[in-house]
């Protein structure tokens, strides 16, 4: 029976490939940042009420997140897929609008075979916003948005395919310097130079580093230098993320990043504060269970598998996979080498040039999801590994 459910899950898929290619182009075609992504959302909720689902949007108080649910009984798993639609300044870089098509299509998909079917359960699907900044899940997952899941799962796309990936966690530091204005050329002297604090910050940083492992990014810009060049700046800030593989070292060297802004204060004569614009990305704890569960599918595709687990930068989806357990695989629309937040990627990420990639990965997560449904034996091994896992973690 699963079998012949995953074929008919592609075929279904294959049936909406237009629309889905249509929804791709048009969040595409209109990028918008994190929580701007008012287009994108308002044509994502045509799509599902054209197929009679109902959307609840704004939830927990995000305007751009939103959530939709299609349950057969009060038993059986939930299973939550994400959709991502934000995108950067210069434009789907980072192919979310592929991934948000590819999500609502797994939906959309085994909400129609849960119909019709009678599969017992329930399929979710979350709108999270704002994944390349703020954090979208962050903010739900602290929210309780996905307190009834059992699983969760996504897929993005890449220059290869990958079904464990492994990420770093961050964090994001605005540091502000005040100090007092004066004329730079007449009496510079009776001001405090903010510019030199901020300065002297990133030397501070660079001198740190030599004492860093090799594992930790610390990466960051001035975002206020002052106004005019003969004008001692009485303002300036920077903002900086740190990076590191574990909790306990992104802590450690966020300490000694705000020692450094301590001490450049301290040597101009400002004052200083600081404060985290985004929220804490955590590492992608990867359940292999539930990753095998994707990779099967994929081969049964046709896709060949890297062996091998991709590192990237950071994802909200990581706080999500230390709460339930979690995939976040990745599915190849371009040539390898190809890499994220990219020109070369932006081009690829081009609806029409991703659209094998998308089905791929929409018929992947559909096929996944009715290994959840229909395999009783595959939930408690699942939620074995995510418990020995973290329990792990917690006694080290």
């Amino acid at each position: 029976m699963i079998e012949k459910l995953k074929q008919e899950a592609i075929k279904e898929i294959d049936s909406i490939q237009d629309t889905l290619v249509d929804l791709s182009k048009f969040i595409y075609d209109n990028p918008e940042t994190g929580c701007n992504e008012y287009k994108a959302v308002d044509k994502i909720i045509t799509v599902l009420k054209s197929k009679g689902l109902k959307v609840k949007k704004g939830i927990c108080d995000l305007d751009t997140a939103f959530k939709s649910e299609y349950e057969t009984c009060s038993f059986g798993p939930v299973i939550g897929i994400m959709a991502e639609y934000d995108s950067l300044k210069m434009g789907h870089a980072c192919g979310h609008n592929i991934i948000a098509a590819s999500s609502i299509g797994a939906y959309l998909v085994i909400a129609k075979l849960m119909n019709r079917e009678n599969l017992p359960g329930k399929i979710v699907l979350f709108g999270t916003p704002a994944e390349e900044t703020y954090g979208g899940k962050v903010y739900l997952e602290n929210n309780g948005a996905f307190n009834e899941l059992d699983v969760a799962l996504m897929a993005h796309p890449s220059d290869k395919n990958f079904v464990k990936s492994k990420s770093f966690f961050r964090k994001s530091i605005k540091f502000t310097f005040e100090g007092l204005s004066a004329h730079a050329a007449k009496a510079p002297y009776e001001g405090i130079n903010a510019l030199d604090a901020v300065v002297n910050l990133f030397n501070n940083v660079n001198a740190l580093r030599q004492q860093l492992p090799g594992t930790v990014k610390i990466h960051g810009i001035i975002t206020d230098g002052g106004s005019e060049p003969n004008i001692i700046p009485a303002y300036t800030a920077a903002k900086i993320q740190i990076r590191a593989l574990e909790q306990p070292t992104l802590d450690e060297i966020t300490d000694k990043v705000k020692k450094c802004a301590e001490g450049a204060s301290l040597a101009a004569g400002t004052k200083c504060d600081y404060e985290e614009y985004e929220l804490t990305f955590k590492g992608i704890l990867t359940n292999n269970r539930l990753a095998n569960l994707f990779a099967d599918n994929l081969k049964k595709l046709g896709k060949e598998i890297s062996e091998e687990e991709k590192m990237v930068g950071s994802t909200d989806m990581g706080n999500v996979s230390w709460s339930l357990p979690a995939i976040h695989p990745y599915v190849a629309i371009s040539n390898e080498g190809v890499k994220l937040h990219t020109e070369e990627f932006l081009q690829a990420a081009e609806p029409y040039k991703s659209k094998s990639g998308l089905l791929t990965s929409s018929k992947a997560m559909a096929m996944t999801c009715i290994d959840l449904l229909i395999n009783n034996e595959v939930l408690p091994d699942i939620h074995q590994e995510f418990k020995m896992k973290t329990q792990s973690f917690i006694d080290n």
